[in-house]
């Protein structure tokens, strides 16, 4: 009778431990040291061996919080959703806490962003005063979009283009694409903006790149900027080609590469043909007409056209500034903003802030040249022609289509600085006599 007691209790203890030890269903061996429950019929002949578990209740999900059974499930329960609402039929768990909710987990990753937004975009707008060709707002919209992986959320922003301030969320802009549209022509929304999308899900969330989008005439500058600068030259009143893209007429037509303007002076010299136009340019300077004085050295024309340093550089459209309302004669310091090369005097590839592709033949009286400024690279934002120039000696035109002088606004001793474009170079701080005929390109206020 004891041995018998003894086989029985024998028997009980090792079923009890049975209970709890690890079991392996299917295949043969023992169960994996770290599975509680090894399902593992790999050593089962095919059809036998090709199975999988059908462990997890299989829930139709109408809401990212529905309840079991009438009860808040538990935090990590899981279940496979069999519908199409939320992000679609899949595995999904219970996050628990006080704002659990159902979270599909069969992808499991944070969203990778497949496509970027376009790095840059541009349409012109119209303006009297800068391009009446443009388009209107309604045509000028940039649409931008990205696209991802595993995401679930899209948000926009607008950048700061001050990097202190903080970047805008677009609150209706909660699409993989976003449509920016101006809120009207004119120069007021010419200018640079730069967009970001933030995608995102349950898992994590990745940044876009920052979608630039610019509307006008203009160059970005090497801080990131904005300048908005006239289409035309001043004086052009022949819109029929396109500021953008035309190369410049074998021309020294006024109505097309704008007129000559000495520094500080509204008036400004016809450009119709090879001679001296009396009545808008003067040739008078406190230095005798001598051929000795080279270019670059500088020399003063008399009061009555220029009696101080300060007449363009008020920027306060008073008499003598040449520009229209609500724009003025450019800063040394603009032209150098969308250029920056290495050094005053450059060679185009070493421009920083825009690409500045000559275009055209450049050459003596017959050329078709000049310059275009591509912030990316390959679109073209602002296109300065070469109209050549008219000496203070002699008032007579010089290097139409081989040379382009833009006056700015500042001053150095008796001289101004101004932008020089050559086939070959960008110069955009050389001094040159105050009396000379040079174009004028106006920026907005």
């Amino acid at each position: 009778m004891k041995k018998i007691l003894l086989v029985m209790l024998s028997l009980l203890i090792w079923s009890a431990a049975n209970v709890v030890a690890q079991v392996r269903i299917g295949g043969t061996g023992d169960p994996q040291g770290a599975a509680v429950l090894d399902l593992n019929v790999n050593n089962d002949a095919a059809p036998a061996g090709n199975k999988g578990a059908l462990a997890l209740p299989r829930v139709n999900l109408t809401s990212a919080t529905l309840q079991l059974n009438s009860t808040t499930p538990l935090n990590g329960m899981m279940v496979y959703h069999t519908g199409t609402a939320l992000d679609g039929s899949g595995i999904y768990v219970w996050t628990g806490g006080t704002t659990g909710k159902w979270a599909k987990v069969s992808s499991g990753l944070a969203p990778v962003i497949t496509t970027q937004p376009a790095k840059f975009s541009f349409k012109r707008l119209q303006d009297a005063n800068g391009d009446p060709n443009g388009l209107t707002a309604a045509n000028a919209a940039v649409t931008l979009t990205v696209t991802a992986t595993n995401a679930t959320a899209y948000q926009w922003y607008k950048k700061a283009i001050n990097e202190t301030a903080a970047d805008t969320l677009i609150a209706d802009a909660t699409a993989a694409s976003y449509k920016f549209t101006p809120k009207n022509t004119g120069v007021a929304n010419w200018g640079l903006t730069k967009f970001y999308c933030v995608v995102s899900n349950d898992y994590g969330s990745v940044q876009s790149e920052v979608a630039e989008v610019a509307h006008g005439c203009g160059a970005k500058t090497v801080s990131g900027g904005w300048l908005k600068f006239m289409c035309y030259n001043l004086g052009a009143v022949d819109r029929t080609k396109d500021p953008f893209t035309w190369a410049g007429p074998a021309s020294t037509d006024t109505a097309i590469l704008g007129k000559f303007y000495q520094w500080g002076r509204s008036g400004a010299a016809h450009r119709v043909s090879n001679t001296v136009d009396s009545t808008n340019f003067t040739k008078t300077f406190y230095y005798p007409h001598d051929w000795k004085i080279r270019w670059g050295y500088t020399r003063t024309i008399t009061d009555s056209y220029c009696p101080d340093d300060y007449l363009w550089r008020n920027h306060k459209n008073d008499a003598s500034d040449p520009c229209p309302d609500g724009w003025h004669v450019p800063a040394q310091s603009a032209f150098g903003a969308i250029f920056k090369g290495t050094a005053d005097a450059d060679i185009p590839a070493n421009a920083t802030a825009n690409t500045w592709t000559p275009t055209g033949t450049f050459a003596d009286g017959t050329g078709n040249g000049g310059y275009a400024v591509k912030p990316d690279g390959s679109t073209v934002t602002l296109f300065f022609p070469a109209p050549g120039y008219r000496l203070p000696g002699d008032g007579q035109m010089y290097n139409v289509g081989a040379y382009g002088n833009y006056w700015s606004s500042t001053t150095a001793v008796a001289g101004a600085p101004n932008l020089d474009i050559n086939s070959g170079r960008v110069y955009p701080s050389p001094i040159s006599y105050r009396g000379s005929g040079f174009s004028v390109r106006c920026v907005s206020e």
